[in-house]
């Protein structure tokens, strides 16, 4: 299994994953939660990448906590994600990995300082649960 973290327009933020036993299986369980036919990844810093789902670049509903993470993790703009976006850590030729515990942590708290929701650690435990 691929464990990774799910950022949704809806402001959900909770632990996921996907069945990574091949290619084939790990892209459609991609698409899934993405919600798309087509997917792509952000690189961002610490190993980690963003895949955001492409097909909603044109008119679907803005993700603004998964924007606010890629801006506050990179320290520039970022473009503005629509739709369903994912964070796993990623290997040397950029195919994501299970988060490792220092990433999850790093993840939360570019999250907790990037959003206005993840600011408050009594509002930030029942919606992001760590496994």
């Amino acid at each position: 299994m691929l464990w990774g973290t799910l950022i949704e327009p809806t402001h959900e933020f909770a632990e996921f994953s996907v069945d990574d036993s091949t290619l084939g299986v790990r892209m459609e369980g991609l698409r899934a939660v993405l919600d798309c036919a087509t997917y792509t990844r952000l690189n961002l810093p610490e190993g980690l990448g963003l895949w955001v789902n492409a097909d909603e670049a044109a008119d679907g509903p803005v993700n603004q906590e998964a924007t606010a993470l890629a801006q506050r993790a990179t320290g520039q703009a970022a473009p503005v994600i629509r739709g369903n976006a994912v964070v796993f850590g990623r290997d040397d030729y950029g195919a994501p990995v299970t988060l490792t515990d220092d990433q999850r942590a790093t993840v939360v708290l570019w999250w907790r300082v990037a959003t206005i929701h993840g600011s408050d650690p009594a509002r930030l435990r029942p919606r992001m649960a760590l496994r």
